[in-house]
């Protein structure tokens, strides 16, 4: 009986502790790796009664680290202890080890590093980087070593450890390659087998048998001889020789034949379809010799003509001399055919020919003067005679003035500028003396069938019948902006401006101050007027004489008192010009703009 109770005690001891058991929370523990394939948490997700002490141990796979916990737990502790006392989601987080990248250079250049597969500042494992060598100035990329091998440039590479990479650069050898076309030979100074970036080289032509330097083709450029250069590459070049007469070039619109003496001038007869320029004032005295005395030989003929340029370059040609009063077309250029004459100036000339005969030119075909000017004596006992120019067909005068002595005997179309002017003349103008016993004598042409544009002459002109200041026979020429200013003196048709204008010839804003002097069919302005002309003036008190037309078609011409034609006061009494573009005044008579230049 009395074992009873201890058995009972025991019984309900064992069942309370049971029942105490089976109240007991249980929680679950949730690992993760990010990223997935960084490395391992130990232990792994699992279930713990409450309070349990939980050791969560991150491990690292290869080429990682560990960088935190994340979630229900956090800082970087490893191993980390947690009690369960919930349920848990905890992950390690994981980042790619960095390794250094080492970059070595031998020469002279540098290497750009740049991250194909991301951007950052590090290159953690498994980070693609672009290496792209690029060599200084004068050096060249030859190849790599170390972690990177070849030549391929550029070229990627993986980091997976510390790496280190060389990059070789070796200076570059330039070679000189230089020979002539022509006889002669080529000095280097320094003269060695190569030559390195930045070094300075003088390279010379040395030529031979009268062979002249003209310029250089290739790598080199120009007509500098010695030329001096700076190394940055291979030269290969070629010196372009010439065995011409003359002081250099070659004739081409390029390297046009360089001129200095007045037998290189003369020479311009072998050479009509050739380019020139003139580089010396010249003394052509010596030709009042030549020839038997028949001196300088004009350049080009109605056969050969010149066809060619010539660029004096402002350098003077003086004491030309020209005696062949038998031959047609003469001039410094006797015939020029679609040919630029250009910034010439012929002083003290002495030109006597035939027809067709100038300072400058006997005859133009298409060919353009520009900036040309001669001063001297011109004669001749044929037609179509000028200071400048005898004829002027569909050519071009611009910017050119004569100061000659022109006459003729017994023959007709005498200009101070040119004689017989079927081209343009524009902005140019003469002075002198133009005289002739036949008919159409000029200040400035002879006889215009086409344009005077912004030319004016101040001449004294003397002549017989059609004697003009400016023009003595415009036939259908047109006359236009322009003046003159000398004194006129002739028998029949006399006028300050134009002798005769007929055949629709137009004279329009231009004006005559002129002395006039004649017989018949005399005016200020026009002496004999076939046409219409307009918004044009004449100054009676000047010219002597009582009308601005001598005889025929008055309309168009106002005439005016000197003070009313000078001074401020021109500019309300002649309103029809234009005083803003053309025209501007002075203390004196108005004049052209372009004069003022």
């Amino acid at each position: 009986m009395r074992k009873l109770p201890v058995l009972f005690l025991l019984l309900s001891l064992f069942l309370f502790t049971q029942c105490s058991t089976e109240n007991t929370p249980i929680y679950s523990l949730t690992t993760n790796v990010n990223p997935s394939e960084a490395g391992s948490i130990n232990p792994s997700s699992g279930e713990y009664d409450e309070g349990t002490e939980v050791e969560l141990m991150a491990s690292p796979n290869e080429h990682w680290i560990f960088n935190g916990w994340q979630g229900d737990h956090s800082g970087n502790q490893n191993p980390a202890s947690i009690v369960m006392d919930s349920d848990k989601s905890i992950t390690a987080q994981f980042i790619k080890r960095d390794y250094p990248l080492t970059i070595n250079v031998e020469g002279e250049g540098h290497v750009e590093e740049e991250i194909i597969q991301q951007k950052t500042t590090d290159y953690p494992h498994g980070t693609i980087v672009q290496l792209t060598a690029n060599p200084a100035e004068g050096w060249e990329f030859i190849e790599w070593s170390g972690h990177l091998d070849g030549s391929e440039n550029p070229q990627t590479i993986t980091i997976q450890d510390e790496t280190s990479v060389n990059a070789l650069f070796e200076e570059i050898k330039y070679s000189i390659d230089v020979n002539t076309e022509g006889e002669g030979s080529i000095n280097l100074n320094p003269n060695k087998d190569f030559y390195v970036y930045g070094d300075e080289v003088i390279i010379t032509v040395e030529t031979e048998n009268d062979w002249n330097f003209v310029h250089w083709k290739g790598d080199l450029e120009g007509t500098d001889n010695p030329q001096k250069i700076t190394i940055n590459q291979n030269i290969n070049a070629i010196a372009v020789l010439d065995n011409s007469p003359f002081d250099g070039g070659n004739g081409s619109e390029q390297y046009p034949y360089m001129i200095s003496t007045i037998y290189q001038l003369q020479e311009i007869i072998n050479y009509t379809n050739k380019h020139f320029i003139q580089i010396d004032d010249i003394n052509a005295d010596e030709t009042r010799e030549w020839n038997d005395g028949k001196g300088f030989q004009s350049i080009g003929d109605d056969i050969i003509r010149f066809r060619g340029s010539y660029d004096g370059r402002n350098f003077k040609i003086d004491q030309l001399y020209i005696d062949r009063e038998s031959e047609i077309h003469m001039g410094l250029f006797g015939f020029i055919d679609n040919a630029t004459i250009d910034n010439v100036i012929l002083t003290n000339a002495f030109v006597n020919g035939s027809s067709d005969s100038g300072g400058l030119i006997g005859q133009s075909e298409n060919g353009k003067v520009y900036n040309a000017h001669v001063s001297g004596i011109v004669k001749s006992n044929g037609v179509n005679v000028g200071g400048l120019m005898g004829r002027n067909r569909n050519g071009e005068i611009l910017f050119s003035s004569s100061n000659c002595d022109v006459s003729t005997s017994g023959f007709f179309r005498v200009g101070g500028l040119v004689g017989f002017n079927l081209g343009t003349i524009e902005n140019s103008f003469s002075n002198g003396k133009v005289s002739s016993d036949s008919p159409a004598v000029g200040g400035l042409v002879g006889l215009n069938w086409s344009l005077i544009k912004n030319s004016y002459s101040i001449a004294e002109v003397h002549g017989e019948e059609n004697v003009g200041g400016l023009v003595a026979i415009n036939s259908g020429g047109t006359i236009e902006n322009s003046y003159s200013h000398g004194t006129v003196h002739g028998y029949s048709e006399v006028g300050g401006l134009v002798g005769l204008n007929s055949n629709g010839g137009k004279v329009t804003t231009s004006m005559s101050v002129s002395e006039v002097i004649g017989q018949v069919d005399v005016g200020g302005l026009i002496g004999l007027n076939g046409e219409e002309v307009q918004k044009n003036y004449c100054d009676m008190v000047a010219s002597n004489q009582d009308n601005c037309i001598g005889r025929g078609i008055t309309e168009g011409v106002t005439g005016l008192t000197t003070t009313q034609m000078t001074g401020s006061s021109a500019q309300e009494n002649m309103a029809d010009f234009d005083w803003e573009t053309v025209w501007n005044t002075t203390s004196g008579y108005p004049i052209l703009r372009w004069q003022e230049e």
